[in-house]
């Protein structure tokens, strides 16, 4: 496969996830356990993925849920929903939308669930800068808003596989209070901004992230060095 012009297609991973190993009244709720993370086969209460096609600039997201369970024998899936979607151009604007269903032993809340459910608002825009030698930069502007729990994460991949953060927001609060108290109504309150450039080769593949050193000059970070500085953040909140 040949692409003549030197764009790519780019693919965003949006996930909000339970860093606690229990949570809610009682601590009765099984959570995600981990930190920040850009593993395929890391788990999050909701996400979303965003295929983005640098050339034609269109785009398509898709929303997941996960399985939810409690220490006294309930178990569900728990739905997502791209509940608005209003992407266009070099814009991606979203609303997720998803529950926690594990409250009743052997009942699934598809509809009239009693729990609060979690919000996140991503809005990303797009651009491309092309170079002579056919590689270019990935210029990513934006941010992540939410109700501030559980902890969200976001990362862009190319078609390699190749994981870079755009950020992290950790729990605005403690496992007991957050999902009682902080997810109640739709706040829309900013998680974390996205400023970023990415160098990217004439294969669409990325090279890391364009940052500063400790003298103020331009260098290059590889994409583990830059994703070291988020995995190391801590996902609670300090709660």
């Amino acid at each position: 496969m040949v692409d003549p012009d030197g764009k790519y297609p780019i693919y965003f991973h949006v996930r909000s996830f339970a860093p606690f190993n229990w949570f809610g009244p009682g601590y009765l709720f099984k959570g995600d356990n981990r930190g920040f993370s850009t593993s395929s086969t890391a788990t999050s209460r909701i996400s979303q993925v965003t295929s983005y096609e640098t050339t034609t600039m269109a785009s398509s997201t898709v929303p997941y849920g996960s399985k939810s369970r409690t220490k006294y024998g309930a178990k569900a899936y728990s739905d997502a929903e791209i509940e608005y979607d209003q992407s266009y151009g070099t814009r991606i604007y979203t609303h997720l939308q998803g529950d926690d269903d594990a409250t009743i032993p052997f009942v699934d809340w598809n509809y009239g669930n009693p729990t609060h459910d979690i919000d996140v608002w991503t809005d990303i825009h797009v651009g491309v800068t092309e170079n002579k030698d056919g590689s270019s930069i990935l210029s990513l502007t934006g941010d992540i808003a939410g109700d501030g729990f559980p902890s969200t994460e976001a990362f862009v991949k190319d078609a390699k596989g190749n994981a870079i953060f755009m950020g992290v927001g950790a729990a605005k609060a403690g496992a007991v209070k957050g999902p009682t108290i902080t997810l109640a109504g739709d706040k829309k309150e900013k998680q974390f901004d996205i400023n970023m450039r990415i160098a990217v080769d004439k294969n669409g593949v990325f090279q890391g992230v364009y940052s500063t050193d400790a003298k103020g000059n331009e260098i290059i970070m590889s994409p583990s060095a830059w994703n070291k500085q988020f995995e190391q953040k801590d996902a609670t909140g300090g709660n």
